[in-house]
């Protein structure tokens, strides 16, 4: 869905010039003065036990946020003051960077400006203005993410003006593009209906609303063809599928669930026991007598071949009728399986348990089981389209007992 969406939305972002109301900073540049030296190990005073002295500043990020710090001969470092050691002449700083530890005499420093990091720990939470105000120093200099996040908990806020609405619609537009559209939309409208009228944002709602409504065509006609392409849904679906007593078989459960083109299958997970198979039942009076052939499609995901075969429970004294097995091979995708109820290849009671039996009152089907050979091994088979037919030349049934 994200991809029909992002075929049909190109952002236009606003000029920068719309947003800014301040002249952005000058880049940082992290080479040091020539007076600074960098020491090999971190300078003498410095407390051991103080975390900035912990962390390898070589690894990764500082333990604390950098400040921009402003030299006497123009150059600008990033990072934070460690400590300040001596007077006069022999004052000096330790600086923490990403480099590593730098020391200079203290005349080097013009001035040091706090970090939009730690200008903001040091707003309070409820101050709309000055977070307005870093967000939008911070979109100034690009950094879109942070300008976002400074205004984002504002946006129900009732303090949030047309200044701010205008940015957070940008930013959520330029930043999440097709995922959240209908978010940036809102946005929008909430600005125009406060009044707001700069006319490259209002056009970039109306293009916005045009793409999406595009959009939500194409989305609708589409969903209506899937829709009347959808398969029809068997006994997996329309019957009430339980697990057989656990005297009887290990335990299985049954959960219906939809592919893509909105077909439904039974998902069958079968644990190991110390029965010889599990079995998954329907119990629902049927008359087969004239479409004998239960039939469905298996697909195993495992990495063994699971044997399945179907037992039906007949007449007035609900007498059992097992078939042979069809092995169900793994990965080999969805496989076609049939079991003729009118082949005399079943096993029953009467029978001492040999395959030599036919099934008896077919008109009369009180219980269908599939049953899955498993003994103590868990496993997992994916059944679709389970119904019954008239009988034809059965697919399935292989190996006997």
């Amino acid at each position: 869905m994200h991809l029909l969406l992002a075929c049909l939305l190109t952002v236009s972002l606003l000029p920068l010039a719309a947003l800014e109301q301040a002249d952005p900073p000058s880049p940082p540049d992290s080479t040091p003065a020539a007076t600074i030296v960098a020491p090999s190990a971190p300078c003498a005073g410095t407390d051991a036990t103080d975390p900035a002295s912990e962390a390898d500043p070589a690894q990764g990020d500082l333990p604390k946020p950098e400040d921009f710090i402003l030299l006497t001969n123009q150059r600008r470092l990033q990072g934070y003051i460690v400590e300040r050691t001596g007077e006069g002449p022999d004052a000096a700083v330790t600086i923490r960077t990403r480099a590593g530890m730098l020391v200079l005499p203290a005349s080097a420093l013009a001035k040091v400006e706090k970090s939009l990091e730690k200008r903001r720990l040091d707003l309070d939470p409820q101050d709309y203005a000055g977070h307005l105000a870093l967000a939008r120093e911070a979109y100034t200099t690009g950094r879109h993410n942070e300008a976002y996040a400074l205004l984002a908990g504002f946006a129900s806020d009732p303090a949030i003006d047309l200044a701010g609405l205008r940015m957070l619609a940008t930013l959520t537009d330029m930043l999440f593009d097709t995922e959240r559209i209908e978010e940036a939309i809102a946005l929008y409208e909430r600005y125009r209906d406060a009044g707001g009228r700069d006319p490259q944002v209002l056009k970039r709602l109306d293009e916005l609303n045009e793409k999406y409504d595009r959009y939500t065509t194409r989305l609708a006609e589409w969903q209506e063809a899937r829709e009347a392409n959808r398969p029809t849904d068997g006994y997996e679906v329309k019957g009430e599928w339980r697990s057989e007593d656990a005297k009887w078989a290990n335990p299985v459960v049954a959960t219906v669930e939809e592919m893509d083109n909105l077909d439904q299958f039974l998902r069958v997970r079968f644990a190991g026991g110390d029965k010889h198979k599990a079995a998954l039942l329907l119990r629902n009076d049927l008359n087969l007598r004239n479409d004998p052939v239960v039939t469905f499609l298996a697909n195993n995901p495992g990495e063994r071949a699971v044997p399945v075969s179907v037992a039906i429970k007949t007449g007035e004294q609900w007498q059992y009728f097992e078939s042979r097995r069809f092995s169900v091979p793994p990965g080999s995708g969805w496989q076609q399986v049939s079991f003729d109820l009118t082949a005399e290849d079943f096993k029953s009671a009467e029978t001492s348990w040999r395959h030599t039996d036919q099934p008896e009152n077919l008109e009369a089907v009180h219980e269908v089981q599939i049953q899955f050979h498993n003994g103590d091994r868990p496993g997992t088979l994916f059944l679709n389209g389970i119904g019954f037919r008239p009988p034809r030349a059965a697919q399935g049934g292989a190996t006997g007992d």
